[in-house]
């Protein structure tokens, strides 16, 4: 039996019965393992793959067994959902292997007439799979299904976003996430690490098209285990996440507040593009968080970060900030690509009760800014209530602060072209450049 199936399996289940996170379980799962690099993508593909379908394999399953499929007991429905998954998505196992493993995983945890259902069912599945799904879903019900997301996601975001722009944000969130790295420009340039990478590391690596110190990995493995990442010459960053600190656009010596920081991405990159000369205020609630922040800038050879320990809604400081981000805890539903189970754990009530935390953090940070400087909202969400809105009445509410259109007709082409583009604010949507769901927008103080 596949211990990389296996593996899997766990994962999901703990998922399932103690609300885990994916990302940090398979991460965990894998440090204990000893599976080939091969059978570690499987485990995440695995794992992703089924949180990602779960709507979809739920539903197939509901077509092929007397119960439904949130009745059965947690570990029968995650083998079955692992089986169809296998079957309908992975066209490099074959069916019959794909079968045989998901069989072997039923006779490890169960008695020989669950393995029996489970058999018959994915037999089953095989003969009628051709006529079990919509083809053209052409209401919510059937685009849920198809889709896989929640209802209410799929009525909400229609309407904010329109029928067409929606669907292709909801089958962008199916697809894979890439995995891409910020080069540490005060080590060496791009194409300086390009070169020692093509000798020294594995996988492709692909150029950003449009950021300059960005590469996409390919096939590259665990990109933290390379000795290039414990050097520092590189961070795991999103090329969307990288825009909100070009945005900020700090210099040399300014005084930067960043209010919400860990786990430390945009405050690190915050300081490699002050050359490492000036000072930030890394904030966190959590003193385990900010000890994430002060291992990165240890690792990168940065040193001008000083951590804040408490609400940022309480800071006080004796000196007016040059530029201030707040990268908002928000939804994350521009992320589900890479933490799946986000879109079946929040609702509406969550989304209203972080639109009032985030209110409440941009009406302190404009006591923390001076005269002539810049603040910085950002989110990995496309929700507009947390976004445009928030913007909106935050300018209304502050007449001493403004929108700053000047960042944006120094964007790049192509993110000009893809990106929703409003009143100082961007908003890219997973499909638009195949990196996160992301808004930022910059205002200035009078």
């Amino acid at each position: 039996m596949s211990s990389a199936r296996q593996i899997a399996l766990d994962i999901l289940i703990k998922i399932d019965e103690e609300k885990g996170y994916s990302q940090i379980l398979i991460n965990q799962a894998l440090q204990r393992s000893q599976l080939t690099d091969l059978d570690r993508r499987l485990v995440t593909e695995l794992v992703y793959g089924v949180i990602q379908r779960e709507n979809t394999l739920d539903y197939l399953i509901d077509q092929l067994v007397k119960k439904k499929a949130t009745s059965l007991q947690k570990w029968v429905r995650n083998v079955l959902r692992l089986g169809i998954y296998q079957l309908t998505y992975l066209e490099r196992v074959p069916s019959f292997a794909a079968i045989h493993e998901t069989v072997q995983l039923a006779k490890h945890r169960g008695h020989r007439g669950i393995v029996g259902l489970i058999n018959g069912v994915l037999r089953n599945y095989l003969r009628k799979r051709e006529t079990l799904l919509p083809t053209q879903p052409s209401n919510h019900l059937e685009k849920s299904i198809i889709y896989s997301q929640p209802l209410w996601m799929i009525k909400r975001y229609e309407q904010q976003w329109g029928a067409g722009e929606a669907t292709k944000l909801f089958a962008a969130q199916l697809r894979p996430a890439s995995t891409s790295i910020r080069i540490n420009r005060l080590k060496m340039n791009r194409e300086e690490w390009l070169n020692r990478w093509h000798d020294e590391g594995t996988g492709e690596a692909i150029p950003s098209a449009w950021l300059e110190m960005a590469v996409r990995l390919k096939r590259a493995g665990n990109v933290a285990a390379h000795p290039h990442y414990s050097k520092g010459y590189y961070t795991i960053q999103d090329e969307s996440s990288m825009l909100v600190s070009l945005a900020l656009d700090p210099k040399p010596n300014d005084f930067v507040i960043d209010l919400c920081a860990a786990p430390g991405g945009k405050t690190t990159h915050i300081a490699e593009l002050m050359h490492n000369q000036g000072r930030i205020l890394a904030c966190d609630l959590y003193p385990h968080k900010l000890q994430l922040v002060s291992k990165q800038a240890e690792r990168l050879s940065l040193d001008i970060i000083q951590p804040y320990v408490g609400d940022s809604r309480n800071l006080r400081v004796d000196q007016l900030a040059d530029r201030i981000l707040l990268d908002a805890p928000c939804s994350g539903l521009g992320v589900i690509q890479r933490k799946p189970e986000i879109k079946w754990r929040k609702n509406l009530k969550d989304i209203d009760a972080l639109a009032q935390i985030q209110s409440s953090l941009l009406h302190h940070a404009v006591s923390l800014l001076k005269p002539g400087g810049i603040l910085i909202y950002s989110t990995c969400t496309y929700e507009k209530k947390e976004n445009q809105d928030q913007i909106k009445q935050f300018l209304i509410d502050h007449p001493n602060m403004e929108s700053d259109h000047s960042w944006l007709a120094k964007l790049p082409a192509p993110i000009r072209e893809q990106a929703f583009i409003g009143d100082g604010w961007l908003q890219l949507l997973p499909h638009h450049l195949g990196s996160d769901g992301f808004f930022i927008a910059r205002m200035r103080k009078k």
